[in-house]
């Protein structure tokens, strides 16, 4: 924990995780959090507590400490800058304080402040020192003006001006030093207001043309000491800003002295888990040597005893004991016997049951492909793909002399929709492109299928398939003549077949021949390896054999005999989706072919759709034609309401060539 600890503050700079930012302009330390250092640039990336906010900032210009989590150690440090601070604001506020900053006494600024008629001492004698440089607006800066207003006791003590007992607060008295007030004296001696009529309080008095609704004096009569005024405005903010600074300069100077004695402390307290650490490492060294010395006297004494008579039992335990270790021998590696089946999922799920030698057919196990001996391993997957094939399909347990011992059923499509299907293809199936809506859109190949029977061609296959998926599915039908009459064919005679409500969910259209092995002719493979919702696969031939030509085959592993298309246009075999399979290479003089492999799902949907329409009592009778008929009836409208999902998708997906 300590390595890693150490690691992560090397990583951020060596720089706590947290860390308390001084704004200068806020006069506030900031608690911000340590994200990242980048070392080309030497600034941390912090993120702050208060506002969530961002930053980049080089530290070796900023002041920052590490933040206090501890309330026992930040409580202490806090009591410490209280007390410096307010041994500051006492000296602020004192009148000793205001006659050295400010240049004037703070009985002066008080007294013209207090009273009300402007005939205290400031008023008789003129303006002070402190209210000359007020006046003139020079050599007053913040911190002075700030120590002498402190001197009347608001914000530096913590609390608000002394009020009258009791009743209305007293109004504030002119300070009989500034213009405003000459000026207010004059207009008394001359018993009469001097106004000059173009300020804006003149301007709404009703002897002007104004309303009379300001209620003010004259800016020129305006004692520069009100409240409302704008010194005094200034005087408070710098008094706020001197209270501030003087707590900040605090918070500073007693978290430098924290700092430098948490660092000794942190020394000493290093120094002295050393010294423990140095310790406890004698203390556990003279302990092994003394239960090594014990060890070896109690040997000695055993030795003693053994030599000194007895029988021969200590001769024979001296023997044993001086005799080398024998050495333990390797464990036998088990040697692979068979492979009893694969568990027939795509790829590197594959798993295989291996019977191990020596050893009974209920220790056997599910083993990964690498785990099969190299030298052995095209038998042994083929061993297991045979037994999964027999398992899921078990026409292949039939005689070789049944033609449906093969595993692939064969169908017969419309000849009619096969050959207006392969005329289509062979006019617009041109450099691996079908073009569809006038050329808006197009289908094209795939080049990534490794799975074939000699050596990969990518720019073959790209040339000789058509991927038809299932966006495209609706302008297929709609602009390949034949290919939605043979889809319907075929999904009513897998349901009266296997019984099963399916539905087409994409296509692949090829030109086998003798020369496109490496890239139309595959090796052994699944089709569930994209989709594993796949259900059935049905290859149908859209050409016909030329005369005397010999017929395509196909296989399944394991299956006793090969299946064989028929002659006439659209002969097609049907077989399980998940079953292994694999093309057989074309002979000499084989004619090329087109072909298109449909790739069917089950709708369970439809399913419960079917049975739903039916009542109880026609099902617990057992008529299985009205839910055949019933089964037929939903096929035909989930093909129907698919078909117009997918146009509809089609068109929102090609909307810029509608």
């Amino acid at each position: 924990r300590a390595e890693a600890e150490h690691a992560a503050w090397e990583a951020r700079g060596r720089v706590p995780s947290e860390i308390d930012v001084y704004w200068p302009d806020d006069l506030q330390f900031y608690v911000a959090e340590v994200l990242g250092f980048d070392a080309s640039t030497g600034k941390h990336v912090l993120r702050y507590h208060i506002d969530k906010q961002v930053e980049e900032l080089d530290l070796s210009g900023e002041k920052w400490y590490r933040h206090l989590r501890s309330d026992e150690e930040g409580g202490e440090l806090l009591r410490r800058i209280t007390a410096v601070f307010e041994a500051k604001r006492t000296l602020l506020s004192s009148p000793e304080d205001a006659d050295r900053e400010g240049g004037g006494s703070a009985g002066d600024v008080a007294g013209g402040s207090g009273d009300t008629g402007g005939t205290g001492p400031s008023a008789a004698t003129g303006p002070g020192p402190s209210a000359g440089a007020a006046a003139s607006g020079s050599g007053d800066s913040p911190l002075r003006r700030a120590s002498a207003v402190a001197a009347m006791g608001r914000l530096s003590s913590g609390g608000a001006a002394p009020r009258a007992a009791r009743g209305k607060p007293r109004p504030a008295g002119r300070c009989g030093a500034c213009e405003g007030c000459a000026n207010y004296r004059a207009g008394l001696e001359r018993g009469r207001s001097v106004d000059c009529g173009v300020c804006g309080h003149c301007r709404d008095m009703t002897k002007f043309g104004g309303r009379g609704r300001l209620k003010q004096i004259c800016e020129v009569r305006f004692c520069e000491a009100h409240p409302s005024s704008r010194k005094s405005r200034l005087a408070k903010q710098a008094r706020l800003q001197a209270v501030n600074t003087a707590w900040a300069e605090s918070y500073m100077e007693e978290r430098d002295k924290w700092e430098r004695g948490h660092e000794e402390r942190c020394e000493a307290q290093r120094a002295a888990r050393e010294a423990r650490t140095a310790q406890r490492a004698q203390i556990r060294a003279a302990r092994l040597a003394a239960r090594r010395e014990a060890r070896r006297r109690r040997e000695r004494e055993a030795r003693k005893r053994g030599s000194g008579g007895g029988g021969g039992g200590g001769a024979a335990k001296q023997r044993a004991a001086d005799a080398p270790p024998r050495k333990r021998e390797p464990p036998t590696p088990r040697v692979v016997e068979a492979v009893l089946e694969s568990n027939g999922q795509p790829g590197y799920l594959e798993r295989f049951l291996v019977k191990w030698a020596k050893r009974p057919k209920s220790e056997a196990t599910w083993e990964p492909l690498r785990k099969l001996p190299a030298e052995q391993r095209a038998a042994l997957v083929t061993a297991g793909r045979e037994a999964f094939n027999r398992r899921v399909e078990p026409l292949l347990s039939g005689s070789p002399a049944e033609p449906s011992s093969s595993g692939v059923v064969a169908v017969q499509v419309p000849e009619h929709a096969a050959a207006r299907c392969a005329a289509h293809l062979h006019t617009r199936w041109r450099d691996g492109r079908l073009l569809l809506r006038q050329g808006a859109t197009s289908c094209l190949g795939y080049s990534t299928y490794g799975k074939t029977l000699s050596a990969h061609d990518a720019q073959q296959q790209a040339t000789h398939t058509l991927l038809m998926t299932n966006t495209l599915l609706p302008l297929i039908r709609d602009e390949l003549p034949g290919f939605g009459e043979m889809e319907q064919f075929l999904v009513a005679w897998l349901h009266e077949t296997y019984g099963v409500v399916v539905e087409l969910y994409f296509a692949h259209a090829l030109r086998q021949s003798t020369l496109t092995v490496r890239s139309t002719g595959f090796d052994v493979h699944q089709d569930t390896e994209d989709f594993p919702f796949i259900e059935f696969t049905v290859v149908v031939k859209l050409t016909p054999d030329a005369p005397g030509s010999p017929h395509s085959r196909m296989r399944l592993v394991g299956a006793p005999r090969v299946f064989e298309y028929g002659a006439p246009a659209g002969s097609a075999g049907a077989f399980l989706a998940r079953a292994f399979h694999a093309s057989i290479e074309p002979d000499a003089g084989t004619s090329e072919h087109l072909k298109i492999a449909f790739f069917f799902r089950a709708s369970t949907k439809g399913e419960r759709r079917a049975k739903r329409g039916l009542s109880a009592a026609v099902l617990a009778s057992g008529v299985e034609d009205e839910l055949a008929r019933r089964r037929r009836h939903v096929a035909l409208e989930l093909s129907n309401s698919n078909l117009e999902a997918q146009a509809l998708a089609a068109e929102k997906k090609l909307a810029p060539w509608g």
